[in-house]
């Protein structure tokens, strides 16, 4: 065996996703592969996809259980695209989180702040009213729409009536 050919085949099977993103970790390992066989070794499909699931960081256990699960083999390309629709999931719900804590923050602190006497003109730490503050919120819609009305409903019949 080469020295060339050990080293990637070392290269290829110890390959690890860490923080690289989907594309560059298949990426990389479809270059190790085409290096391989720039040399006569065969690596086959099942073989790249072999690779590529052992070395996915464990937020893609579920893709992984999934493509292991399988009675007809996945091809390296399907599973490429599978892997990067859930990369993409996992950084919209993450963003979504954030935001939702975020604007779960801000609900809290206009609570915090608001009395009983006169909630029209209870400013949050923003300095804006409550209903001005209410209404930004309600604008940003999404997946923080169910939550945010439902506090500022609890705190209009808390404070209001």
């Amino acid at each position: 065996m080469t020295a060339r050919k050990l080293q990637l085949c070392q290269e290829l099977n110890n390959i690890q996703q860490r923080d690289m993103s989907i594309g560059n970790y298949t990426l990389k390992i479809k270059e190790l592969c085409d290096a391989l066989r720039s040399i006569n070794v065969n690596i086959d499909d099942n073989e790249m996809v072999q690779i590529c699931l052992s070395g996915l960081t464990p937020r893609f256990d579920t893709i992984r259980s999934v493509v292991l699960a399988r009675e007809n083999p996945l091809s390296f390309f399907d599973l490429q695209s599978m892997v990067l629709v859930e990369e993409n999931h996992v950084r919209t719900r993450i963003k979504v989180e954030e935001e939702d804590k975020v604007v779960e923050e801000e609900v809290d602190s206009v609570k915090a702040d608001t009395t009983k006497s006169n909630p029209e003109n209870t400013t949050t730490t923003t300095g804006k009213t409550f209903q001005t503050r209410e209404a930004e919120l309600l604008a940003k819609g999404g997946a923080i729409m169910p939550m945010l009305e439902y506090n500022i409903n609890i705190y209009k019949r808390y404070y209001m009536y």
